[in-house]
């Protein structure tokens, strides 16, 4: 069974509090350039992501509608912000064997229409 998360995410040198305001969206997570990680390296830019509070068992387009839903009406926010940050819709999928995924041309579009690029990471779990 696939399991999905996805997060838009904004990168770069950024001022997070005012692309909150900008955006009217509080984010589920931030962290600022030269802020320490867990493994105890130092981050190279500030980042500003908005998660979707879906399950992994959600489908993968229930999270990407409800992402696209929080920026609808923001392109040009984003447009501005893409001047100087990178701005992508950062997907997830695990699964525990070969499988496939696919993403309808509603939510292509809506992505599209917001200018945010698609970016999946797959990943294969290892069965025991």
């Amino acid at each position: 069974m696939l399991r999905a998360k996805a997060s838009i995410r904004i990168m770069g040198d950024l001022d997070i509090d005012e692309i909150s305001k900008d955006l009217g969206l509080a984010p589920s997570y931030t962290h600022r350039k030269g802020e320490v990680d867990r493994l105890g390296d130092k981050f190279d830019s500030d980042i500003w992501i908005l998660s979707s509070p879906h399950s992994r068992d959600a489908s993968l387009e229930e999270h990407i509608d409800w992402l696209c839903d929080q920026f609808t009406g923001k392109a040009t926010i984003i447009e501005t912000l893409q001047a100087n940050a990178k701005v992508d819709m950062f997907c997830g999928i695990t699964s525990p064997e070969q499988s496939g995924f696919s993403v309808s041309a509603v939510a292509l579009s809506k992505l599209a229409a917001l200018g945010i690029q698609l970016e999946v990471s797959l990943i294969l779990l290892e069965s025991d």
